[in-house]
C-alpha cells in the first residue's frame, strides 16, 4: 500500500507492465483483410487485457499481505490502451516495415 502523497510507483509498473503487454499483443493478433490502424483490434486488446487485469486484482484476495486495488486495474487499463494505440499508430506510419 502507498502512503498519501508517495510516488504511486507500483502504479507506474502496472501502467508500463500493461503498455508493453498491449503493444505486443496488437502486434501479434492478426486482423484479417486489415492493414495498418484497426480501432476495432485496439478495443480488442484493451477488453483482453482489461479482463486479465481484473482477474489479476481478484486472485490477490487470496495471496496474504495482498489485496484488490481498483487503482492498479485503471492503471492496466490505461496502460494497454496507451499501448495498443501506440501500436496501432506505428503501424499507419508510411514505409512502416511491420503492416
Amino acid at each position: 500500500m502507498i502512503r498519501s502523497g508517495g510516488f504511486p510507483l507500483d502504479k507506474l509498473t502496472h501502467f508500463a507492465l500493461y503498455a508493453v503487454e498491449a503493444f505486443l499483443l496488437y502486434r501479434a493478433v492478426s486482423w484479417p483483410g486489415r492493414t495498418g490502424f484497426a480501432a476495432s483490434r485496439v478495443l480488442t486488446v484493451v477488453g483482453i487485457l482489461a479482463v486479465w487485469g481484473a482477474l489479476d486484482e481478484a486472485h490477490q484476495e487470496w495471496i496474504p499481505g495482498r489485496m484488490m486495488d481498483s487503482g492498479d486495474l485503471a492503471a492496466d487499463v490505461a496502460g494497454a490502451a496507451v499501448g495498443a494505440a501506440f501500436s496501432a499508430a506505428r503501424r499507419m506510419k508510411p514505409g512502416s516495415a511491420d503492416r
